[in-house]
């Protein structure tokens, strides 16, 4: 009986990877052998969502500084009415 159990632990542990790899293999549908390739394949993509996000920055930073300019010709405009309504005043006076 102990024979047997020694074969069948001796089995069970035989296998081409270690669990922890065969669980990655699994979980990925990636061959092992492809790591390199798979590292690749994510650092472009992270490339590419940094081009994006720089794009969405610009577009936002661009629409930022059309509405501070709209606000200082606002401000301005309404400066040179109360400047305007000022001396209107001390006329009147």
């Amino acid at each position: 009986m102990h024979y047997f159990k020694e074969l069948w632990r001796k089995h069970r542990f035989k296998s081409p990877f270690s669990s922890k790899t065969r669980v990655w293999y699994k979980r990925t549908k990636h061959p092992v052998a492809n790591l390199k390739q798979i590292k690749l394949m994510i650092d472009v993509k992270a490339v590419k969502d940094d081009e994006i996000r720089l794009k969405r920055c610009e577009e936002n930073y661009s629409r930022i500084d059309l509405m501070h300019r709209f606000i200082m010709q606002k401000l301005e405009m309404l400066e040179k009415l109360i400047e305007g309504e000022g001396d209107k005043h001390a006329v009147e006076q």
